[in-house]
């Protein structure tokens, strides 16, 4: 089931972009590396899993990352060819990352 999902690569067409929700990440507790490419998420992203290290996100529709997306295990975050990113967060964060 999706307890052992350790990956997931999904990307689409650029001339397309859907919508995932972020509650198809629940039980995914072994999830470790998430590739998305022209998909933009809706929903909360307390359901991103604490576990993923590897995260590749380029998203047209992607302005900021979001404040309650979990960054403390993250080793490598990927944001190139998220062209209107104008900052990384919109407030301050309350933690640290690695």
């Amino acid at each position: 089931g999706t307890e052992k999902v350790e990956a997931i690569n999904l990307s689409c067409e650029q001339h397309s972009t859907p919508y995932v929700n972020t509650k198809s990440c629940v039980g995914m507790s072994q999830l470790k590396m998430l590739q998305l490419r022209n998909v933009s998420l809706k929903g909360k992203y307390k359901y991103f899993p604490r576990t993923l290290r590897w995260l590749h996100w380029n998203s047209q529709d992607l302005r900021c990352l979001p404040n309650e997306l979990s960054l403390e295990n993250i080793v490598v975050l990927d944001l190139s060819w998220s062209y209107n990113m104008h900052q990384v967060w919109h407030q301050k964060r309350s933690g640290s990352t690695k």
